[in-house]
């Protein structure tokens, strides 16, 4: 029973996101599909062309709008899964009018619309996949199984029923499924967690910037490959041949099987050489592009580059997004430039240069894709970074530092653990405070001033190190460490109490007129640092105030003193 019930617990949050992200995609290109299909029969082969890019526009203003709101706005995440609930319904008269309307204007109207709504369902499915697997647990697996599903779909659906009705049954229905999802509160488990409850903190900033400027360039090149190749295939589409959208795009889910294993390994270190490997591949397409006879191997080839290209600037986002104010918006970014990029190159450029002056562009995207990878090192053939082994084992390291059982299971645990704190909490049967006060023990006795630092001690430590490891001798050699442990030595300090209290007190009147804190934040600053051990919410209970309250203001705190978790501002006020 108890197993049942830790596997259900595990991996319910992989299955909740996997069926989200399937229907999102699966209404995505299902709309794309069938609009490509239905505007040629009110609109001529050029008009056609020209709504296909055009309704990409009203997907990516979805995209800016709402991808900046979820940003510079604070709200509980029962709201946004109740408004997307709600909003997801209203799509289903657009779809009617969408596959049964002959009038232009409504058509048009419904499809844009239709694409707007979309686009912010699309922010809304990223900024769950990256709150939800903020510590890179299993995001490619999500990523390719609710693609492929989407894709193997679509294929059956149209192979064997060869119906428009049947497609407008099956759009509805999973409408359906994933406002009652919304609605019914299932999705609220999933970003109920605070950012400050991972384990990893946030990159650099100035490096964040490089990667994501170069990032953006990239994806630009990426999207010119793209449409340098693609206005044939859909050109062959208008002139009568469905082989677009038959059985050589099934070949896309190979690229998103290969890219979704790829990516859970090593937080994505291989994904961007497995990107420019593929889309080597690519300089195949304008080769045979001319050649009736390789028209299948064409199209296999096409799909395979565009799934590579699609995962890449997917996964990458939503991993540059994690743990970043902007996320929302940061995570779907690579969609903007693809929807944004497609509006403005809708012309025939591939069919109007020599096959030789093709190939040669391509070759030179790639180039400078290579080295803006390089640059920003994320090309680890080229950066060669080594990777982290222990010297000692996490047993060792536990009796070095007189752990007792419960902090020794903690440490190794947490040592390997991809999740969340609420999680690990869960996979070791204990409550979120206990867990807390478990890590906190484990920083005061190797004097790190958080987990993160323990990891980085048990990494660098000699394997000869002595068993009876002398913690004074590592105090010396540590003079930056001065943080929660002050907290929680009580007893068996030799200071005088009377003396801590006037140096806590001048301590944090010196710190409130530093950082201008209000009244309201030092008595919450204050609470947190004399309650170490207590979770947010029972701070709140200790002050007779709401969560929300107290989660305001400790982001208040943090904003203001420019830290990104409680070890560093705890850390900061012991050393100021």
């Amino acid at each position: 029973m108890n197993q049942s019930s830790s596997f259900t617990t595990k991996y319910s949050k992989h299955i909740i996101l996997t069926l989200l992200f399937f229907i999102y995609n699966y209404t995505y290109s299902t709309i794309i599909i069938s609009f490509n299909f239905l505007v040629n029969n009110i609109y001529e082969k050029t008009g056609s062309i020209t709504h296909n890019r055009f309704i990409l526009l009203s997907f990516s203003s979805a995209l800016i709008i709402f991808g900046i709101f979820l940003s510079v706005k604070s709200i509980k995440s029962f709201y946004i899964n109740r408004f997307i609930g709600i909003l997801t319904l209203l799509t289903l008269p657009l779809m009617l009018l969408l596959f049964n309307s002959h009038n232009k204007f409504i058509f048009l109207a419904s499809i844009y619309l239709l694409m707007f709504i979309i686009g912010i369902e699309c922010v809304y499915y990223h900024n769950l996949m990256y709150r939800a697997f903020l510590c890179k647990s299993h995001t490619g697996i999500v990523f390719s199984i609710s693609l492929s599903c989407a894709i193997l779909s679509q294929y059956f659906l149209q192979s064997y029923t060869k119906s428009y009705n049947i497609t407008l049954y099956s759009l509805m229905l999973i409408t359906f499924i994933a406002a009652f999802i919304n609605l019914s509160g299932v999705t609220d488990t999933l970003t109920d967690t605070a950012q400050d409850d991972y384990f990893d903190s946030k990159s650099d900033n100035k490096h964040f910037i490089t990667v994501f400027i170069s990032m953006i360039f990239i994806i630009i090149l990426f999207e010119y490959i793209g449409n340098f190749l693609s206005y044939s295939l859909f050109s062959l589409m208008y002139d009568g041949k469905a082989l677009v959208y038959d059985t050589p795009r099934l070949f896309i889910i190979i690229s998103y099987i290969i890219m979704g294993i790829f990516a859970d390994i090593k937080d994505m270190k291989y994904i961007p050489v497995i990107t420019l490997t593929g889309v080597i591949i690519s300089i195949l397409n304008p080769v045979l592009m001319h050649e009736n006879s390789s028209l299948y191997a064409n199209t296999c080839i096409y799909y395979i580059v565009a799934g590579i290209i699609n995962s890449f600037f997917t996964l990458m986002m939503l991993k540059l997004a994690r743990g970043r104010r902007f996320a929302p918006l940061i995570a779907v970014s690579g969609r903007i430039v693809d929807g944004i990029f497609s509006f403005i190159f809708i012309s025939p450029i591939m069919s109007n240069i020599p096959i030789f002056y093709a190939v040669g562009i391509e070759l030179l995207c790639i180039m400078v894709i290579m080295l803006l990878l390089a640059f920003t090192g994320q090309l680890s053939f080229i950066t060669n970074e080594p990777d982290i082994v222990a010297h000692i084992s996490p047993s060792d390291f536990s009796e070095k530092f007189k752990l007792s059982e419960k902090e020794s299971e903690v440490f190794i645990t947490a040592l390997s653990f991809d999740g969340t704190m609420s999680e690990l909490a869960k996979s070791l049967f204990m409550s979120r405070s206990v867990l807390y006060r478990n890590i906190s023990n484990i920083c005061y006795k190797t004097e790190c001033d958080s987990f993160q630092a323990v990891k980085r001690l048990y990494y660098e430590l000699p394997a000869n190190t002595q068993a009876n490891i002398n913690t004074t001798e590592i105090k010396e050699q540590k003079n930056d460490n001065h943080t929660i442990d002050k907290i929680m030595s009580t007893d068996n300090d030799n200071l005088d109490q009377n003396d801590d209290d006037t140096s806590f007190a001048e301590r944090m009147s010196s710190f409130v007129d530093k950082y201008s804190l209000t009244v309201k934040e030092m008595q919450t600053l204050k609470a947190f640092l004399e309650n170490p051990y207590k979770t947010q919410k029972e701070l709140a209970d200790m002050q007779g105030v709401t969560l929300r309250t107290i989660q305001r203001h400790l982001a208040n705190i943090k904003t203001k003193t420019n830290v990104n978790s409680f070890d560093e501002l705890s850390s900061l006020f012991y050393s100021s």
